[in-house]
């Protein structure tokens, strides 16, 4: 069996998404590959590889309860195993889980792009699984990043308990080309990121902006118009997470507009302008930088 899940960019409705606004997701040109053979002794063998093809990670499990024979991290290897037997409970099949499993990241690890969601997502394909149940009794989440996984262009998304709502999303700027997605160097934890904000139910007011928010980002017709939505879309989520906005205290001099993308603090920026944006971010240490074009599906 092959199988291949799509990273992904959440660009509207962080942290609400989690209380059921539509978020607006973008499925990245880079994800996560997984290759199934049979194992000889009905054990099941993990290997993950990073883009230099290097593993950083292997581990032997014994099915049915996956007991861990060895590995090289067994704090991966347990949250893995929490993830296997979530995919044999809800399996719509009598699935054993065994054999010998490599995983090959197009992205490194530490850009946040979906090393876990691509491969929950790959669990439900080979399980026969529902991907959003093993979510919920592992990492929890929205989901929008399994969704994403799947996706063959932007999507918008709306999380419903096992069956969330997903359409395609018209979602393709005549500006792509005066988009820039940045690294920041850092790794945000979105488990921890999401916590406090799970009981922090947003009042409906709120929801309707974000709706009204997610919707002007379709429709922006200008990168003028999207800059709007931007900076619009950023007070508001700083506003609800208590906050200072990126642009606030990163990029004041920036001449763009700059807007975080999924857990504040880390991964991924998008910046916009008219003016070239390589250079400014090279000066600052963000070497890491891809195109709309390049890099969404």
């Amino acid at each position: 069996m092959n199988a291949y899940g799509r990273g992904k960019i959440l660009l509207a409705s962080e942290y609400l998404v989690l209380h059921g606004a539509q978020a607006l997701a973008l499925p990245t040109r880079l994800g996560q590959a997984f290759d199934v053979k049979p194992h000889e002794e009905k054990l099941l063998h993990w290997q993950s590889k990073d883009p230099q093809n290097i593993v950083w990670f292997d581990a032997l499990f014994e099915p049915p309860n996956f007991n861990i024979i060895r590995a090289n991290d067994i704090k991966i290897a347990t949250t893995l195993q929490a993830m296997l037997l979530a995919t044999k409970r809800y399996s719509q099949k009598n699935w054993e889980g065994t054999g010998t499993v490599v995983s090959r990241l197009e992205f490194e690890r530490q850009w946040g792009l979906g090393s876990s969601s691509t491969l929950i997502y790959f669990l439900g394909l080979w399980g026969q699984s529902n991907p959003y149940r093993i979510l919920e009794d592992t990492l929890g989440g929205s989901g929008y990043d399994i969704a994403a996984a799947a996706a063959d262009g932007p999507i918008l998304y709306t999380r419903n308990q096992d069956q969330p709502l997903i359409e395609k999303a018209p979602f393709n700027p005549a500006f792509k080309d005066h988009l820039i997605f940045v690294y920041r160097n850092k790794k945000k934890n979105s488990q921890k990121a999401i916590k406090p904000l799970l009981d922090q139910k947003p009042s409906k007011k709120l929801l309707d902006q974000s709706q009204a928010l997610t919707d002007a980002f379709v429709q922006a017709a200008t990168l003028e118009d999207f800059q709007e939505v931007l900076v619009a879309h950023e007070k508001m989520i700083a506003s609800y997470i208590g906050q200072p906005t990126l642009k606030e205290t990163l990029f004041a001099d920036f001449g763009g507009a700059v807007k975080s993308l999924g857990a504040w603090g880390g991964d991924f920026i998008l910046a916009a302008s008219k003016e070239p944006m390589e250079a400014y971010f090279n000066n600052l240490g963000y070497t890491t930088q891809f195109r709309y074009s390049d890099f969404i599906l």
